[in-house]
């Protein structure tokens, strides 16, 4: 089973099996550089504010139940963006080409969006972009979607980097489960 006759684009790869195909596609990217930075600094932060406000409950000071409970909200923020950090070093997205299934897995560390749909569920593939703008900065960002049978279009994958990794898999999974559309 071939995927795809495009080149396979950078961060994609392909694993073959007799009887299907796996599109992997890493989440390691350069932007992880500075959110390492930017975890140490926010951690190391409420590290400082947590140390400074139990030695100071721990004197009897009753006054420092609210110095202890206003950070929860930034200690939440931490925890899930130092998850993320480790994710985008570790993880790998799978998609999984079977003939009556297609499976999408992210391993090995747990993420939202692993699904399996089957094959006579799927009657088109989309590739959509999406923009994120800052101040300084316009990023754009690839997701795929497929088409059901009620004509409804439902997420497939996110998060991809280039538009060349989201036309590959569009037109890999085309190719596969819809080859009279591919033709």
């Amino acid at each position: 089973m071939q995927p795809s006759p495009m080149p396979i684009p950078e961060g994609l790869d392909i694993i073959q099996t007799p009887q299907s195909a796996i599109i992997r596609r890493t989440w390691f990217s350069h932007m992880v550089w500075f959110l390492i930075f930017f975890c140490i600094f926010w951690d190391g932060f409420l590290i400082f504010w947590y140390t400074g406000a139990l030695a100071g409950a721990s004197r009897g000071g009753s006054h420092m139940l609210p110095f202890l409970l206003f950070p929860l909200i930034h200690v939440a923020v931490g925890v899930g963006l130092t998850y993320f950090v480790v994710c985008m070093f570790v993880n790998k997205t799978d998609i999984l080409i079977e003939a009556s299934t297609l499976t999408i897995k992210t391993h090995p560390l747990p993420w939202l969006g692993n699904k399996s749909l089957p094959a006579e569920s799927m009657t088109r593939f989309l590739v959509r972009e999406r923009f994120t703008q800052s101040e300084n900065s316009t990023r754009v960002s690839y997701s795929i979607y497929y088409v059901d049978v009620t004509n409804r279009e439902k997420r497939l994958v996110t998060g991809l980097k280039t538009r060349e990794q989201a036309d590959y898999i569009a037109t890999s999974l085309t190719r596969y489960y819809l080859p009279a559309q591919a033709a």
